[in-house]
């Protein structure tokens, strides 16, 4: 019999304890499995890990894995890491059976199965649901053979289901942690988007701030351990990541802070000057371009530029050669290991002209100048035509412009196969393209169709149709300034802005259809139903938001007649309706001009003050998907592009095997994949190390403070 006093003053919070231990005092004779699994019920670490896990205690692992697995169902994140103190290990624990358990019970799989029983769910149902979420960021596959890791899959439940102590706990325990965190802020970020109730938003918010900067973290921390091992982090083949990289995971998941690390920066400045060095500056490299010849004697390039080309002579190490200015003769430099640079030795390498200059013009900087080139001519060619040479017939320049707009279709129709129709159509400039590019071969079609009939109208109409598509063309070569780091940012203010105005504009329609419509009917009634009825209703109340105000017909001074006659040229006299128009006009100037513009003048600089503070940010975001669009572009720009095109269509009729190494997407050695994970591993835990230490001083910091006061 255990009795407990009342009367002392903590008793009411020890009752709990008391009530507990008095339960495994009965069951004292009885096994220890029923003691902790009463600790664990009771969420008492304390008692488990001082009276029953014990170092004198001995314990079946069977019997621990299924208690560990009642733990990371009730979230007791404690008792997880006692478990994994004493030996349990999720190698052994996670089996497929387990996992899918996990899965059952998450509200995100009720909502996915919908008529469907829990018992009846299976692995494809998981693979469904994590493919809803994250699209094919993640590759899920059964089986601990060849499958997908079931740490990440048990790490992604925990996020799933709100579990984010345990998420954290799983995600130290687990590797590639720059992509499992970067993941879990694409999960985040979905689940987030699809909640309605704005406190469950914000926490879904939260978390996926966290995750970010531990992504960020872990990254800054290895960048400063070892830049270059940094660098091939971002750029490795991930096979549980649906054969993503670093980088491409940051980017699905609009992690722009992440990108925007000197890491990714100095890695992108890299790819983006291809094999020249860094300090060539962007003058030369554009005389080069026009010049070509000179490249031989202003072009540096970089140290390790011909590493491919001295693997290509039977080299088997990596190379470090350094090339000059002027020349095309062997060059000497170093071998040096793309792990560990420190270690050396002289290698000669023969570089020919030919290799310079290619090397030169695959450059993504140097393709993206060709291709602003190409268009600004193409702008010339087309604008000329329209403004001076748009007559009955094709002329040589039109047939050239033609031939010219076909190669931009045949380019748009490589990316679109490249990269899938979901991903193409999700970049507004892409929907741009599109739309320029039939407006061109509508108008085209129109002025081709005079050529074999007698339809007088539709040259005119070509005329007028190809002039607007012509404005298109232009504004789509704002894209050009995405490279700038000013006016890169100032495209996505206004994209922000025309969402901004969409939403004004809904409003603003109500108000003008409401006054246009009062206004029609007190100066004109009884109209007749035509067509230009609707004009009448939306001509003065739109126009008068710009000052136009139409006071003849307000105060009754337009000329006109009360009934005029078929013949005549003069308009309906407005009914006298006094002051009514005047005051209603009034009304109507105020709160649109006062009011709404000023409203919309308030979401524009607020749009405009959120994008500034973060400015840098989003130039970088900007700059990655510039240098990848123009890392993937072909080296030859339009028209002449053609070429390209006709090899590539070669090429793949011959080796219609994917390749996936470049720039922005290696698959390394085994060797070299396990000593960057391991590396990556070590940084995370240093990362995770040092900054518990700094909240925990941050934390004594504030109490002594506190005493002091």
């Amino acid at each position: 019999m255990t009795v407990f006093q009342m009367d002392v003053s903590d008793s009411a919070r020890e009752i709990d304890l008391v009530i507990l231990q008095a339960l495994l005092k009965v069951n004292k004779d009885k096994s220890c499995e029923k003691q902790l699994k009463l600790a664990l019920t009771w969420n008492r670490i304390d008692i488990a890990r001082n009276e029953i896990l014990t170092e004198d205690a001995k314990w079946d692992p069977v019997q621990l894995e299924e208690l560990m697995e009642i733990a990371i169902l009730h979230d007791r994140v404690d008792f997880v890491k006692l478990f994994l103190e004493n030996g349990i290990t999720f190698t052994k624990l996670l089996t497929d059976e387990r996992i899918l358990t996990f899965y059952k019970q998450t509200s995100q799989m009720d909502k996915y199965l919908k008529d469907k029983q829990k018992d009846k769910c299976t692995s494809k149902d998981v693979a469904s649901l994590l493919e809803k979420k994250l699209g094919d960021c993640v590759s899920v596959t059964w089986g601990h053979s060849g499958g997908s890791d079931p740490l990440l899959l048990l790490f992604l439940w925990a996020i799933l289901t709100d579990n984010i102590e345990l998420a954290k706990l799983f995600w130290e325990e687990g590797k590639e942690g720059i992509a499992a965190a970067l993941l879990a802020q694409k999960l985040l970020k979905t689940m987030a988007d699809q909640v309605d109730d704005p406190a469950e938003h914000t926490k879904l918010l939260s978390h996926m701030a966290f995750f970010e900067s531990l992504a960020v973290g872990v990254l800054t921390e290895c960048y400063v351990e070892d830049e270059r091992k940094a660098q091939l982090l971002l750029t490795r083949d991930l096979a549980n990541f649906g054969n993503k990289t670093v980088l491409r995971l940051a980017k699905e998941a609009d992690n722009k802070l992440f990108l925007a690390n000197v890491a990714c920066q100095s890695l992108l400045d890299r790819i983006w000057m291809g094999r020249m060095a860094l300090n060539n500056g962007w003058l030369k490299p554009v005389v080069c371009l026009f010049l070509p010849p000179l490249l031989f004697w202003l072009i540096t390039f970089r140290d390790d530029a011909w590493t491919a080309i001295s693997k290509d002579t039977d080299s088997q190490d990596k190379s470090n050669t350094m090339v000059s200015r002027g020349g095309c003769t062997k060059c000497c430099g170093e071998q040096r290991s793309i792990i560990n640079p420190t270690q050396t030795e002289t290698a000669e390498v023969k570089v020919s002209c030919w290799q310079k200059l290619s090397a030169f013009f695959t450059a993504p900087m140097i393709i993206f100048a060709a291709n602003v080139t190409s268009y600004l001519l193409f702008l010339g060619l087309f604008s000329f035509i329209l403004l001076t040479d748009f007559h009955d017939g094709f002329t040589k320049k039109e047939y050239l412009l033609l031939f010219w707009v076909g190669t931009l279709i045949l380019e748009e129709i490589r990316q679109l196969v490249k990269s899938g129709v979901h991903r193409y159509l999700r970049d507004l400039w892409n929907i741009l393209d599109m739309g320029t590019m039939f407006i061109f071969l509508v108008g085209f079609l129109l002025h081709w169709i005079p050529t074999v009939t007698t339809c007088t109208k539709c040259l005119e109409a070509a005329r007028i149709i190809l002039a607007l598509d012509v404005m298109l063309f232009y504004l789509r070569a704002l894209h050009i300034f995405s490279v700038h780091r000013r006016l890169g940012p100032k495209l996505v203010m206004i994209k922000n802005m025309m969402i901004d105005m969409s939403y004004f504009i809904v409003i603003l329609f109500v108000c003008v259809t409401a006054y246009g419509v009062a206004l029609q009917a007190i100066l004109y009634p009884n109209s007749k139903f035509t067509f230009s009825l609707f004009g009448n209703i939306f001509k003065k109340a739109y126009f008068q938001i710009y000052g136009e105000l139409f006071l003849e017909e307000l105060d009754g001074t337009l000329a006109c007649e009360a009934t005029p006659a078929s013949n005549s040229s003069l308009p309906r006299c407005p009914v006298n309706t006094e002051f009514v128009p005047s005051i209603l006009m009034a009304v109507y100037i105020l709160f649109t001009n006062v009011l709404m513009l000023n409203l919309l003048i308030a979401m524009f600089s607020y749009t405009f003050n959120k994008i500034q503070t973060n400015t840098d940010e989003h130039w970088f975001f900007q700059r990655y998907i510039l240098i990848k669009e123009y890392h993937d572009r072909p080296p030859l720009a339009p028209p002449v592009i053609l070429i390209y095109h006709i090899y590539l269509v070669f090429r793949w009729g011959m080796y219609r095997k994917r390749q996936i190494d470049s720039d922005f997407h290696m698959a390394y050695p085994e060797s070299l994949t396990k000593e960057l994970i391991l590396w990556e591993n070590m940084n995370g835990d240093e990362y995770v190390r040092r900054t518990k230490a700094e909240r925990q001083q941050s934390l004594e910091n504030r109490v002594r403070e506190t005493q002091e006061r």
